[in-house]
């Protein structure tokens, strides 16, 4: 039992080494080590971890644990950029992973168009929002918005392979650039605010 269970969770880290990459795991690895050798109970889990009739007791330790990481100061939340987003969904691509890539590319385009209404002191609350927003400014951002809600859907779906990606990447590329871009007279800035409503 002790050897199949170890072999188990052996294939588990291979798994995890070829989707995250072994530098990743290996940074897991060292940081749950760390906690479990400060742990006063961690005697107590290697013995239980392997016994069928303690593994539960084993598990409610390993959580507390693993909590005790997630609240770390370590793992506060980082302040992402558009751009830095848009690096993440790269990174998801590398590994494979397509749904979440697709998630990354439309969490990128959104908070570049949140960031851009903000900045006219308009605040948009919704998805149908964010797409009127950017028709309000620009047909081509518009059109490329209505892109980044099919890989919103896609996330869903699942149903977005490496190829869509690399388009959805395109789009966002332009997109991004075309935003930094955008030239708003007083008149259309006055327009877009006075319209505000109609992007919550």
């Amino acid at each position: 039992m002790v050897i199949k269970k170890a072999t188990l969770l052996y294939a588990l880290k291979m798994i995890f080494e070829k989707i995250y990459g072994q530098c990743e795991v290996q940074e897991m690895e060292n940081a749950l080590e760390y906690i479990l050798e400060k742990s006063d109970e961690k005697e107590s889990i290697y013995e239980k971890l392997f016994d069928e009739n303690a593994e539960d007791e084993a598990r409610t330790h390993l959580q507390s644990l693993l909590d005790k990481i997630c609240k770390s100061k370590h793992n506060i939340g980082h302040s992402h950029s558009p751009q830095s987003l848009f690096e993440l969904a790269k990174l998801f691509r590398f590994f494979g992973d397509c749904r979440i890539s697709s998630e990354l590319i439309w969490d990128a385009a959104s908070l570049a168009i949140l960031n851009f209404a903000s900045e006219l002191e308009i605040v948009i609350n919704s998805h149908n929002g964010k797409r009127r927003f950017a028709y309000a400014v620009s047909n081509d951002l518009g059109l490329r918005m209505c892109h980044f809600e099919l890989c919103h859907s896609a996330f869903y779906t699942n149903c977005y392979d490496k190829d869509d990606i690399d388009t959805a990447f395109k789009y966002l590329e332009d997109f991004l650039s075309m935003l930094q871009n955008v030239e708003l007279n007083e008149a259309q800035k006055t327009n877009l605010y006075n319209e505000r409503y109609k992007y919550v």
